[in-house]
């Protein structure tokens, strides 16, 4: 989870600094053991909304790259059409505010399973 923590503070950073994020996606990221390090940062831009719509809106990126890492690494499994659909209709489907913590939101689905993938063809 600290990989998840991190990333939350970058994305905390952008909004502080009224930057949106957009086109966050698995194919603008590198993943590692122990990181996330986004490539392709060419349309984020600095906005004059107010901080609280930054904030939803970046934390929206943060789940469409949450749900993108999972739909790349379920390339090879059967079903995989159904498994994409409970990705987005259950797995990712969460309500976003302000105060929203996407990583917490996520862990609640997940912290009953060893692997997401446990989750998702479950």
């Amino acid at each position: 989870m600290e990989n998840c923590r991190l990333n939350v503070l970058l994305f905390d950073i952008f909004t502080d600094n009224s930057i949106i994020t957009d086109d966050v996606k698995r194919g603008n990221a590198i993943l590692s053991n122990d990181s996330i390090i986004i490539i392709d940062p060419d349309t984020f831009y600095i906005s004059s909304l107010p901080k609280l719509d930054i904030a939803i809106e970046n934390k929206k990126e943060l789940l469409v790259l949450f749900r993108s890492i999972c739909v790349s690494g379920i390339r090879k499994i059967k079903n995989r059409e159904t498994v994409i659909q409970k990705i987005i209709l259950d797995l990712a489907d969460i309500d976003i505010d302000c105060k929203t913590n996407i990583t917490n939101e996520i862990y609640k689905k997940l912290k009953y399973v060893k692997r997401p993938i446990d989750y998702l063809i479950k």
